[in-house]
């Protein structure tokens, strides 16, 4: 993105402790925007407490990440564009700051060719700004998970786990 212009590269700085982020901070160079939390302690976007938006489900815009050299993910990308404003920058920091401050709703990202460092700061920005962020079992999001998604709600996450598990389970027949 930076050689091309674009303003979607960020650098990430994340506290792990025990597999899980505790300490997340994602700075965007190009547009001078900062984006932190401390587990337990809230989301914040340039100083400003931020929180995950609000819209229906039916308003929700959704960020992918998959790789699409899988036959088993085009599925997903059809029934997430049948159902959903479907958008990808591929920049993970960007997207999950985007999430966590309400500009964008949820983000699925499933076998993604990023390294599971690039969601760890975001996936903690989007929980303390009030969201989820969970694997495909719901667990809550851990250093190691390759299939993440993160959504403004418990409920958008439910109904977009089923529709990667619905995905993967027709490419299996």
């Amino acid at each position: 993105h930076f050689m091309r212009g674009n303003p979607f590269y960020c650098c990430t700085f994340t506290l792990i402790i025990n597999d899980a982020p505790v300490v997340g901070a994602i700075y965007n160079f190009a547009t001078d925007q900062l984006y932190y939390a401390v587990r337990g302690h809230g989301a914040y976007h340039n100083g400003e407490r931020m929180y995950v938006g609000t819209r229906s489900l039916a308003d929700a815009a959704v960020l992918m990440d998959a790789d699409m050299s899988s036959v088993r993910n085009a599925p997903l990308q059809e029934a997430l564009s049948a159902q959903y404003q479907l958008l990808s920058l591929l920049a993970p920091g960007h997207e999950l700051s985007m999430v966590a401050n309400g500009r964008a709703d949820a983000r699925v990202s499933i076998g993604s060719p990023e390294r599971n460092s690039d969601f760890a700061a975001g996936a903690l920005l989007v929980q303390e700004a009030g969201g989820v962020a969970r694997n495909l079992t719901g667990a809550d999001y851990q250093m190691h998970d390759r299939d993440l998604i993160t959504a403004s709600s418990p409920e958008l996450y439910e109904q977009l786990c089923s529709l990667v598990v619905t995905s993967r389970e027709s490419t299996r027949l």
